[in-house]
Formats: structure tokens, C-alpha cells, sequence
């Protein structure tokens, strides 16, 4: 073992040992992640097997060989796994140039007229954010303190959601006052651009990250107005307007003053039951897809496992054992 700078640590196998069986073999050995300062004796606690030296680049040669098959199928679920989101955003984009709803229309004998470019502070009751000053939160509390890493495409992500005290939240709620079915809206950072609809009917305290849009209902369903809001021209648009240094943010007036394509309640109806259907199948077979990535790696890691149990077909009993060939070396040394 050779310690190398900033902690990286070198392992040299000795001569009976081919590198690359070596390399393969280690992956095979379950070390605990012990932080920056893990010590050098700790190796001493691990052995890995030491087949012949002639069946080690056999095992080589057949790691390589089915690791080569199943990197190029990965390749090809990677790129199917990227056309989702090619495959969203063309689904998006028909929705709010009416191609979507085109069959809709001629059944009930409507057309485009609609269809009509309104701005955010025209669709919308209240247009607000959070507090603009970081309150003391906690992992308990009595009001929950919701940011932007809480808010998702698919909701309002609860997952270690901190709180603030009835004063920090009162003082907070008495002008960012959420209510159930108002638009929340990542407005600050590295994801902004991202909406969901509020479902949490209990009051919570809103950072100013996130942006808080209230739909006129006699113009807009809130849903229709999340799936623009998410969807690639308006994404972009929206990101165009950021500002700032170190951190870039949308402000409430550009947010305000944005275009938003609407039609009809009943066609913003027809829109979004058209994409909650449409769109829940695209997220089914990318989560199938997914699976399908994390099962090679599972096979790589048995691949692994079972080419140093001698299970691949490499091993050759005629061969001499690789403890004659430690002890002969030994002898030399």
C-alpha cells in the first residue's frame, strides 16, 4: 500500500497477481466509507481470491467481454431514457398551440377564437413570494417551512421539510398567505422554472425562493397554468429574464409582466386531462427504463462476484494453484 497526495490511496498488487484481475477483484471488496481520514491498517481486514495466474486474464478477458455487451446496452437505454424529456417537451408544446385539442374542437364545433396571449398579473389574483430573510427552522416545530427544494414537477416533496415557530410563521403568512390550489413556483437558483400546485390544505411559511401564483379561476385552472409554466418554451423564456450574481433570480414584476397562453375553460380542461393521461405513461415507461439501468449495474456487480467464485467457466484444474505460486515467489523474495 502507498498513500498518494491528498489522501488518494495507491495499491500496487505484487507480481503474482495480474493488474487488471487485481483492479476487477477489488470492486469485488465491501469497504465501509470511512470519511478522508480512513487509515491504511484497514486494508489489512480484507482478502480477495487469487486464482492462477493464467486464469486471472482469462477472467479478464470474460469481465471485459460481457462488461463491453452490456455497456453498449446501457449506451442504447441512456438514449431511450434521454427521449423522455425530448418526447415531454414536444408533447407540451402541441398542448399550448392547440394541436392537442384540434379533434376536441371539431367535435364540439369550436375553433380557435378562443386562443388568446394574457400576462401573468392578468391570470392570476396574487402574484407573492416568501419571506426574504432566512428564518431560524427546525426538524420539529408547528408550522412547516416549505423552499425550493421542496417543490417538484409532481408536488410538494415533505422529505426532511423543516419548521418555524407560530410568531416566524404568522409574520411570514401575513403577506405570503399560500392557499390549497395556488401555483408554487421556483423563482431563485439552479432550478428554477420548476411549478406545482399546492395540495397541503394545513398553513406553512414560504422562502422567497419560491414564488406564489394565484390563478383567477374564471380564466385559468391552476393545473393548465403549471403545465405551461413547465413546459420548454416557457422555461426558457422565463430563465432568459434571470438576474443577479451569485445567485440569479426571476423578480415578482418580470414573473408579473410574462405571456401566457390561454383558451377556454373547457379546452384547458380537455388540455390537461389529455396530459395527465399522456404524461403519466411517458413517467411509467421511464421508470421502467430506469430499472432497466440499475439492473446492469446489479449484473455487473454479479458479473464480479461470481468471476472470482471461478463460476464463469475460466478455471482450468490442470493448472497449477495459485497457493504453489504465492509460496514459490515467497521462496524467491
Amino acid at each position: 500500500f502507498v498513500q498518494g497526495a491528498d489522501g488518494v490511496k495507491v495499491l500496487k498488487p505484487k507480481q503474482f497477481f495480474n493488474t487488471k484481475a487485481f483492479y476487477y477483484a477489488f470492486q469485488n471488496v465491501n469497504i465501509p466509507n470511512m470519511g478522508y481520514r480512513r487509515h491504511f491498517p484497514l486494508f489489512d481486514q480484507y482478502a480477495i481470491p487469487l486464482p492462477p495466474l493464467a486464469e486471472q486474464q482469462r477472467i479478464v478477458d470474460r469481465i471485459e467481454s460481457l462488461f463491453a455487451k452490456l455497456d453498449e446496452a446501457k449506451q442504447k437505454v441512456q438514449e431511450a431514457l434521454d427521449s423522455f424529456e425530448t418526447r415531454k417537451a414536444a408533447i407540451l408544446h402541441k398542448a399550448f398551440i392547440g394541436e392537442l385539442t384540434a379533434r376536441w374542437r371539431k367535435e364540439n364545433g369550436v375553433g380557435m377564437e378562443s386562443w388568446r396571449t394574457v400576462t401573468f398579473k392578468d391570470a392570476c389574483l396574487k402574484i407573492t413570494d416568501g419571506t426574504h430573510h432566512s428564518p431560524v427552522n427546525t426538524p420539529t416545530g408547528e408550522y412547516m417551512y416549505v423552499t425550493a427544494k421542496n417543490i417538484k414537477e409532481i408536488g410538494i416533496d415533505l422529505t426532511n421539510i423543516t419548521f418555524v415557530s407560530k410568531e416566524v410563521h404568522d409574520e411570514i403568512y401575513s403577506r405570503c398567505d399560500v392557499q390549497y390550489g395556488d401555483v408554487l413556483y421556483i423563482k431563485d437558483g439552479a432550478t428554477t422554472g420548476i411549478a406545482t400546485v399546492n395540495t397541503i390544505e394545513e398553513p406553512f411559511s414560504l422562502l422567497s425562493s419560491v414564488a406564489v401564483l394565484r390563478p383567477d379561476k374564471k380564466q385559468i385552472m391552476a393545473k393548465y397554468m403549471v403545465y405551461n409554466l413547465n413546459s420548454s418554451k416557457t422555461k426558457a423564456m422565463m430563465i432568459n429574464n434571470m438576474s443577479g450574481n451569485a445567485i440569479t433570480r426571476l423578480t415578482l414584476s418580470k414573473i408579473k409582466t410574462a405571456p401566457i397562453t390561454v383558451c377556454s375553460l373547457d379546452e384547458q380542461a380537455e388540455i390537461v386531462r389529455i396530459l395527465d393521461h399522456l404524461l403519466a405513461k411517458e413517467q411509467q415507461a421511464k421508470e421502467s427504463t430506469e430499472r432497466v439501468l440499475e439492473q446492469i449495474d446489479l449484473i455487473k456487480k454479479s458479473i464480479l462476484a461470481r468471476a472470482f467464485r471461478g463460476e464463469l467457466g475460466t478455471n482450468d484444474p490442470s493448472e497449477e494453484s495459485a497457493v504453489e505460486l504465492v509460496r514459490q515467489v515467497l521462496q524467491e523474495n
